[in-house]
């Protein structure tokens, strides 16, 4: 426990508080773009931070029913969405999917399969799920066979029946469930990139 502490006896010209130096840039612009770049950083990992805080993420097969059913919806929203608004975001588009698959899923429990059926009977559109889903996302990651999914539902919810069942049909599937902070993405690896390319 003590290691845990700071040390306080580290000189101040010690090697731990050296302090990366700063390249001094005369063109405004050029250090504006750097600092502006920074802060975007700062925010990038602030959205990690949070979404790893709130959300549960697991790793599937593309071919997997769950991540086929909520692919499928998302583009059809994509395409329907078309200079129209709607209602809702996509994610409960998503979710409606994904959940109607568990209903229809021969492999999911009677009980899963009972739960959703319950659950979906005073909801007659995505939007109804709007209070019971704050997460439902699915995305591409580095292995191009499998997606990430992140799902969370309301604070309020956590503890539905239909949506334990939903995320432990899941996991009997094989679905690897992924903690810590998610990896940076193709913007944040940019922006280092260029950051590293100037010094600074």
């Amino acid at each position: 426990m003590k290691s845990w502490a700071i040390a306080k006896d580290i000189p101040v010209d010690s090697e731990g508080s050296k302090k990366r130096p700063r390249t001094t840039e005369k063109n405004p612009k050029t250090s504006l773009g750097v600092d502006v770049a920074r802060c975007l950083l700062s925010t990038l990992a602030i959205v990690r931070q949070t979404r790893a805080a709130t959300a549960r993420t697991f790793l599937l097969p593309n071919t997997d029913p769950y991540i086929v059913a909520g692919a499928e919806a998302g583009k059809a929203y994509a395409l329907a969405s078309k200079g129209i608004k709607q209602q809702a975001p996509p994610y409960v588009f998503v979710a409606t999917a994904m959940l109607l698959a568990l209903g229809e899923d021969p492999s999911a429990s009677n009980e899963a399969r009972a739960s959703v059926i319950a659950f979906s009977q005073d909801k007659h559109a995505p939007k109804d799920l709007l209070p019971y889903i704050n997460i439902c996302r699915i995305a591409r990651c580095w292995d191009k066979f499998h997606s990430r999914f992140e799902f969370a539902p309301a604070p309020l919810h956590v503890h539905d029946p239909a949506l334990l069942y939903f995320v432990q049909t899941l996991v009997a599937r094989g679905a690897t469930e992924l903690f810590g902070l998610a990896p940076r993405g193709p913007l944040e690896r940019s922006i280092l990139q260029q950051l590293e390319a100037l010094r600074v």
